[in-house]
């Protein structure tokens, strides 16, 4: 599935996969943030498309769980006492390095017929 920016005609982003058969329907939110697709595969997907910067941190959290050193969090204007979660988990990144996190989230629904 493709996002296309219709004022240009120019595709957005990445190609979103994860279906195996061809797609016959898509919605967006009301809040133009997730669409769900569905395919004849006998799948739907909710594909969160513009995550807000909380579900982003959720996210990072989850893939790697560690959090910045006091050195880190002063050079990025934060606090140097990490927060309530950080200190839970006693983990701490020992280098300045840091890659961003940005994905498409999804969620994959399987359809099942009922007789």
């Amino acid at each position: 599935m493709r996002l296309w920016d219709a004022a240009t005609g120019t595709p957005v982003g990445v190609p979103l996969r994860g279906h195996e058969g061809t797609i016959y329907s898509t919605s967006f939110s009301p809040d133009g943030r997730r669409i769900v697709s569905a395919s004849y595969d006998g799948t739907a997907i909710v594909w969160t498309i513009a995550p807000t910067t909380q579900e982003l941190i959720d996210q990072a959290k989850a893939l790697v769980p560690r959090c910045l050193s006091a050195d880190l969090r002063t050079r990025f204007g934060l606090s140097p006492e990490p927060p309530a979660w950080c200190i839970e988990l006693k983990m701490a990144i020992p280098h300045p390095g840091l890659a961003g996190v940005a994905s498409v989230q999804t969620r994959v629904l399987r359809a099942t017929a009922a007789y």
